[in-house]
Formats: structure tokens, sequence, C-alpha cells
């Protein structure tokens, strides 16, 4: 059974991928705390954090393993104009894309492990956006079954 911290190196491999087109320049770090200073975020952080894991019994002695990445999407925001903040909506559909790209798909070294859930909770941290900080975090979950 891989560990959570293989399992989210193979996520980091997946979005660093060569070939793989992004709408936005970025090189995904595995963090354990993604903390950065305001004068670092000018360009756009991508961390993937391992979040939780539950193992629980599965049927003929073989574990379920449930595991939660958190994929960390930062970029100080350079738009003057705070009422429209078109930089902000870029920024969100560039998470839609990072979610679009994971959900239902299967990891590269574990074609086993297929991410079933992704949510955002809340969009977008209205308490960094104050600070003119876009911050979004995607919870990515996935599961898959050993046996024993």
């Amino acid at each position: 059974m891989p560990s959570i911290i293989e399992i989210a190196d193979d996520l980091v491999a997946k979005l660093n991928a060569p070939g793989v087109t992004w709408s936005k320049a970025f090189t995904a770090e595995r963090l354990y705390v993604p903390v950065f200073e305001k004068k670092d975020l000018k360009d756009l952080k991508v961390s993937v954090v391992p979040a939780e894991e539950d193992e629980q019994a599965a049927n003929r002695g073989g574990n379920q393993t449930d595991l939660v990445l958190h994929v960390g999407v930062q970029k100080r925001l350079l738009d003057a104009d705070d009422r429209q903040m078109p930089e902000t909506d870029e920024l969100l559909l560039f998470v839609d894309e990072l979610k679009n790209a994971t959900l239902r798909q299967k990891l590269p070294s574990y074609p086993n492990i297929v991410c079933y859930r992704a949510e955002r909770r809340p969009l977008y941290s209205p308490e960094h956006l104050d600070d003119r900080v876009f911050l979004s975090v995607l919870a990515l979950h996935f599961k898959f079954v050993t046996q024993a």
C-alpha cells in the first residue's frame, strides 16, 4: 500500500507532467505548511498538502483507505479595481481546471487509486482577498482497497 506521502508526490508529478498545458504557469510542490510572505506570491504557488487518512476494514480481510490531499492555490493580486477583480475570476477558473484534471482520474503511478471527490469550501478565502491575496484550497479525496 502506498503511503499518503507517495500519493501526494504522485499528484505533484501529475500536475507538473511535461506536455500538460495549463492556463497558468506554475510548479506544484508538496509542502506541509504552505505559508508564504506576500512579496513571495508574485508568482502563482500550487501546494499539495497531505491532509487526512482514514483506513477501515473492507470485505474478505482487505482494508479500504480514504485519503484527502489539499491543493492550495495562492497568488498576490495585482488588479487595481477591487470591484471587478478579473484576476480573481481567472484564478477561480484555474482552480476549476485543476479540479477537472483530477476528478475521476487515476494517478500515474497508482492506477488503482482514483480521485472520487473534489470540494472547495469556501471557494476562496475572503480574509486573504481583503489583503489582496488569492487563496483557494481544493480538497481531493482518493480511495483504494488493499488485500491483506
